[in-house]
């Protein structure tokens, strides 16, 4: 059964910048074949990093040098790879976070993990909050265009 990455943990980082990735999270690394590393690069879909397991970087590669990848994909693509940092797991499942990221997604204390199916997001609690929110409210308002539209059918 292929596992996945899901649900949200924050974890608290360490006076050497180091991180315990949830041990679910983990779990999931190891069954897909990476045991030990995480790749992340910034996200374009949240103000964090987006991650997952070595393989992520393999199938963007071969993506690339496909002939039938768009140049807009091409470009995308490049951008990742070159933005790709490897991130390895020590013997308590932790991971050391560069400076540089920390600065450029803005973490201090806490890094929040978010589970997004193949992949999962690493970001500060303020981003992970305000997304969430973001995701909710367009839910909602996609749900209520659903039962008005439903009530302007039955009140004919």
């Amino acid at each position: 059964m292929a596992r996945f990455f899901f649900g949200t943990v924050g974890n608290r980082i360490d006076a050497k910048q180091r991180v315990s990735v949830p041990a679910g999270f983990r779990a999931t690394l190891a069954e897909l074949g990476s045991p030990d590393t995480i790749v992340a690069y910034r996200s374009s879909s949240i103000d964090g990093l987006e991650c997952g397991p070595e393989q992520t970087t393999i199938a963007l590669a071969e993506e690339l040098d496909s002939p039938d990848c768009s140049e807009d994909r091409q470009e995308a693509i490049s951008l990742i790879l070159a933005e790709t940092r490897e991130l390895k797991l020590d013997r308590e499942g932790r991971i050391s976070l560069p400076e540089d990221l920390m600065q450029q997604i803005g973490l201090t204390d806490e890094v929040m993990f978010i589970g997004q199916g193949k992949r999962f997001f690493m970001c500060s609690r303020t981003v992970s909050t305000a997304w969430t929110e973001a995701k909710l409210k367009r839910e909602r308002a996609k749900t209520q265009a659903r039962i008005d539209r439903l009530q302007d059918g039955a009140g004919r």
